[in-house]
């Protein structure tokens, strides 16, 4: 019972704190706060912990960690909830800046696309341009409880 009056405190200090805007409409991307997903690809192991940071190390040599970047921002997509006409800014991509800097090339940063899935996992990485990483995520919290449909543009 005292946990159950915790947890609702806490989620009510959340939607007061404007965390409906960080987790989420509907507090969906809250259960991702705190953990950390690995994937390993060619010589590196990626990590992400959502709402903190990215990082990459040698798989081999368990060697240092480099910084992918900082949670920034969220990227939303504009979506019409049919149950009662409202506009609503649904969080499709996580933004990650000022990472771990690259000579002559300016800092790390990571974007994060967010997909609907079955579990919590991290199913791709890759480096499109030197110093620009892109991630897929999958989750249940990306996968609308709601019945919408996805409007033409992107905010």
């Amino acid at each position: 019972d005292h946990a159950i009056k915790s947890t609702k405190s806490k989620l009510e200090n959340l939607e007061s704190n404007q965390g409906k805007s960080l987790y989420g409409n509907f507090l969906e991307f809250y259960p991702l706060h705190g953990s950390c997903f690995e994937h390993e690809s060619g010589e590196y192991t990626y990590s992400l912990c959502p709402f903190e940071n990215v990082t990459q190390r040698k798989t081999s040599s368990g060697g240092s960690v480099t910084k992918l970047g900082l949670f920034s921002k969220w990227n939303v997509v504009g979506v019409k909830n049919n149950n009662n006409n409202d506009d609503l800014l649904y969080p499709d991509t996580m933004r990650f800046v000022n990472g771990t800097k690259i000579w002559k090339k300016g800092k790390r940063n990571t974007t994060v696309f967010m997909r609907c899935g079955t579990e919590n996992v991290l199913v791709g990485v890759d480096e499109p341009s030197i110093g620009e990483y892109t991630m897929t995520m999958e989750t249940p919290a990306a996968c609308p409880s709601w019945s919408i449909t996805k409007k033409k543009y992107i905010l």
